[in-house]
């Protein structure tokens, strides 16, 4: 979050991949070059396929899994943006009582359930 502008033009960049992807230069491509360039697109695609159409700092962060994602939540803790954490039980940080939620995050079901409970 703090870095924001970059982040914005990552996500510009993987958009401008998808587009090309579906251009007829990209079927001009030889095989092997197609091959490549769909790999790289996916590996960014993977990371940033949540946010790509994000065009401003977000009002709120929701984090899924705060012990892997504890790099955002540091950004997040030097930023003023509103944020969320669902985490397991082995979530070892101190944080906010009223932005912390422990859930199995290792179900779909758990996430679908407290999700529509955070957005209704």
């Amino acid at each position: 979050m703090t870095n924001f502008d970059t982040f914005k033009k990552r996500i510009e960049s993987m958009n401008t991949m998808a587009r090309f992807l579906e251009s007829e230069n990209y079927l001009a491509l030889t095989k092997k070059e197609q091959l490549v360039y769909k790999r790289k697109l996916d590996r960014v695609f993977k990371v940033y396929k949540g946010v790509k159409n994000l065009s401003r700092k977000p009002d709120l962060v929701i984090v899924v899994d705060g012990q892997m994602m504890d790099s955002l939540i540091n950004e997040i803790n030097k930023t003023a943006v509103d944020n969320i954490i669902i985490a397991g039980t082995n979530f070892s940080r101190r944080w906010d009582e009223e932005n912390i939620i422990v859930a199995n995050i290792g179900s779909h079901k758990s996430l679908d359930f407290v999700m529509q409970n955070i957005l209704s």
